[in-house]
């Protein structure tokens, strides 16, 4: 399969929009008894006008943990209200959230390290221009022996 035939699967760890006011909520939630619970939360979201710029969403047996970083700028309601709101739903055990400190971006604090396997394995993830770069100079400085290493 050709990569420009691939879907983008970012990682939330940061989100910049000039001008605009970022938040990021992380919410654990319970099974809920119907499929839907990050439905609910988006219809919340969106009935406040708020717009959802990323999400993770992860399953732990039987909790859910969601990670969302969204754009407030034009919210009808206060960000307290609208937590309000979210927590009131009995999926809902914990929600918290950060509002960014340099305007336009939001960094992610909650979701941290990045995790695969249902977020039960750690994980360093490197831009492949940086692991191609040390590959390289690993190769420069230890020839064949930098090819024993990666191996």
């Amino acid at each position: 399969m050709s990569l420009r035939n691939l879907y983008p699967k970012d990682l939330l760890v940061y989100f910049h929009a000039p001008g605009r006011k970022l938040v990021e909520l992380a919410i654990r939630a319970k099974v809920a008894p119907e499929p839907g619970i990050l439905a609910s939360i988006a219809k919340m979201l969106a009935e406040s006008n708020v717009r959802i710029l990323g999400v993770n969403f992860t399953v732990r047996e039987d909790e859910r943990y969601i990670l969302i970083f969204a754009d407030i700028t034009s919210a009808t309601l206060p960000l307290d209200e609208i937590l309000k709101r979210i927590s009131s739903q009995d999926f809902v055990l914990e929600i918290r959230h950060q509002e960014g400190v340099i305007e336009g971006y939001i960094f992610d604090a909650f979701g941290y390290p990045p995790t695969i396997g249902r977020g039960k394995v750690r994980t360093v993830v490197f831009p492949l221009e940086a692991l191609a770069g040390m590959r390289a100079r690993l190769m420069e400085k230890l020839g064949s022996g930098g090819a024993a290493i990666l191996y």
